[in-house]
C-alpha cells in the first residue's frame, strides 16, 4: 500500500553505492563530458520521481533512464514491462519527444530483432561501446573522471578519490532525501554539484600532498641543517651542538631556519639555478646535500661573526653585511655551484645564469639582495670579477629586460667573500 501511495519512489535503496548510483554516476559524468565546456548550470537530474533518473535541461526533460541489474534476462522480451513503463513516464510527462534510455547490466542479444518494437524509441546505453556490466561499471566512471580531468586541465591520477567522494555525495544527497518527508522531498540535484565535487576532491587531495611534502621535507630538512651545523661545532670549537652554549651566527641562523613557515620554499631559494626537479620530496632530500650546507651555507654565517646581523623574511635566511653592494645590503648563502662551468666555459656560465633569470618563483625573495656562489675549484676558479664581468654581460644581452628579471641581483664568490669575513670585515662596515 505505502509503495503505491509513494508511487515511484525507491529513495531508501538508492546510493552512490549499488548499481542503480553507480550507472547514474556513469551516466552524469558521460553527459558532463559531453556538454563542457558549454555552460552545465541549467541542467540537473532527477532522481526516482518520474523515472530511476531523468536528465532535465531549462526545467524541460531531456532523457529518462531507466537501470536494470539483472543477470539471469538476456531477451528484449524479458523486460516488456519494464520497458512499457519508461515509454509511458515519457509519454506523460512534459516532453514526450524525450530521449528514453535503457541501462542493462547484460547484454540484451535480440534487441536489433525486428520483432523488437522498442528499439525505435528506446536507446541501450553503452560505454565506449560496450554493456557496462556489474564488475565494469567502476572502471568505466574512473575513465570518465580521467577524461574530464584532461579535458579541464586538472591533474591526472586521483580518480580513485574522486571516485569515492562522487559515490559518497551522492550517498549523502540520497540520505537527505530520505529524511524529508514524501511531499517535501527534493528529487533534484545540479550537475553542477557534481563538478563541485570533483573540483573540490582534488583541491583536498592536492592540499593533503602538499602537506605530506611540506612534512617529509621538514623533517629531512631540519634534521640536515642541525647535523650540518653540529659538523660546524665539532670542526670549530671541539663541542657537540647539545653542549655548545656559544652565541655564533651559524647556530643563530639554524634557529631562524627552523622558523621558516616554508622551509621548501627556502630550499629553492638556495638553489637558484634549480628551476625543475621538484616534483616530491625525493628530490628536496637530493637538493638538500647536508655536506653542502656544512661548505656553502653555514661558513657564511659562521664567519661573518656576527649573530647580531642574522635575519630572516619568512622565505629566507639572510646576513646583512655592507660588503654587498645589492640595494638591501644583505647575503643569503646558496649552493648555487659555479665549479662545473669552470670546465665547460662561457656557455655553461651563461645557462646558469639564464636558468636564475628565469626561476621566476623565488626571484621575488631574491630580488635586491645578493646570493653566494662557489665559484669552482677544480677545473680553474672563477674570481669575483670573472662572476660579475658574467653577469653583467648576461644582462646586456637583454638591455630592456635587466630590472624586470635580475632585480638587482648580485652574485658573490663565497671564497672571496669568506676570505673578507676572517679579516674582520663584516664587523668592521
Amino acid at each position: 500500500m505505502g509503495r503505491k501511495k509513494r508511487g515511484n519512489d525507491a529513495i531508501p535503496t538508492w546510493s552512490g553505492f549499488n548499481y542503480q548510483g553507480k550507472a547514474m554516476l556513469l551516466n552524469i559524468l558521460n553527459k558532463i563530458n559531453e556538454l563542457l565546456p558549454l555552460d552545465i548550470k541549467e541542467y540537473i537530474v532527477e532522481i526516482e520521481r518520474q523515472e530511476d533518473f531523468v536528465i532535465i535541461c531549462n526545467g524541460q526533460s531531456q532523457s529518462f533512464c531507466q537501470v536494470k541489474a539483472t543477470l539471469s534476462k538476456s531477451k528484449w522480451s524479458a523486460y516488456s514491462e519494464a520497458l512499457d513503463k519508461l515509454l509511458e513516464h515519457r509519454n506523460k510527462s512534459d516532453n514526450p519527444t524525450a530521449k528514453c534510455i535503457f541501462i542493462v547490466a547484460k547484454e540484451i542479444t535480440d534487441w536489433n530483432d525486428k520483432s523488437n518494437t522498442y528499439s525505435s524509441e528506446i536507446e541501450i546505453f553503452k560505454h565506449s561501446g560496450k554493456i557496462v556490466d556489474i564488475c565494469d561499471v567502476k572502471q568505466s566512471i574512473l575513465s570518465e573522471i580521467k577524461l574530464f580531468n584532461r579535458n579541464n586541465g586538472h591533474p591526472i591520477g586521483h580518480e580513485e578519490v574522486i571516485y569515492g567522494e562522487l559515490c559518497l555525495f551522492l550517498d549523502y544527497k540520497v540520505a537527505e532525501m530520505h529524511t524529508q518527508s514524501y511531499k517535501k522531498r527534493k528529487y533534484k540535484i545540479k550537475l553542477l554539484d557534481f563538478v563541485d565535487v570533483i573540483t573540490k576532491a582534488l583541491q583536498q587531495q592536492q592540499a593533503r600532498q602538499e602537506f605530506y611534502v611540506k612534512e617529509r621535507v621538514f623533517e629531512h630538512v631540519t634534521q640536515t641543517l642541525q647535523n650540518s651545523l653540529s659538523e660546524i661545532c665539532q670542526y670549530k670549537c671541539g663541542k657537540t651542538l647539545s653542549n655548545c652554549e656559544v652565541s655564533c651566527a651559524a647556530k643563530t641562523a639554524f634557529l631562524n631556519m627552523i622558523k621558516l613557515p616554508n622551509l621548501p620554499k627556502y630550499c629553492k631559494v638556495i638553489n637558484p639555478d634549480r628551476i625543475d626537479g621538484w616534483e616530491n620530496e625525493l628530490q628536496y632530500v637530493a637538493n638538500m646535500p647536508g655536506d653542502k650546507i656544512s661548505s656553502a651555507i653555514y661558513p657564511v654565517f659562521y664567519e661573518s661573526r656576527t649573530p647580531e646581523k642574522v635575519d630572516e623574511n619568512g622565505d629566507v635566511v639572510y646576513l646583512h653585511t655592507a660588503y654587498c653592494q645589492a640595494e638591501k645590503q644583505y647575503i643569503i648563502p646558496t649552493l648555487l655551484d659555479l665549479s662545473s662551468c669552470c670546465n665547460y666555459g662561457t656557455n655553461s656560465l651563461q645557462n646558469t645564469f639564464q636558468s636564475i633569470k628565469n626561476n621566476k618563483e623565488i626571484l621575488d625573495v631574491l630580488e635586491g639582495s645578493g646570493i653566494t656562489a662557489i665559484p669552482g675549484y677544480w677545473g680553474g676558479s672563477l674570481s669575483q670579477a670573472d662572476i660579475c664581468t658574467s653577469w653583467k654581460n648576461a644582462a646586456e644581452d637583454e638591455p630592456d629586460n635587466i630590472n624586470n628579471f635580475y632585480r638587482g641581483i648580485e652574485i658573490i664568490s663565497i671564497a672571496e667573500l669568506l676570505e673578507v669575513f676572517r679579516h674582520g670585515g663584516n664587523k668592521d662596515k
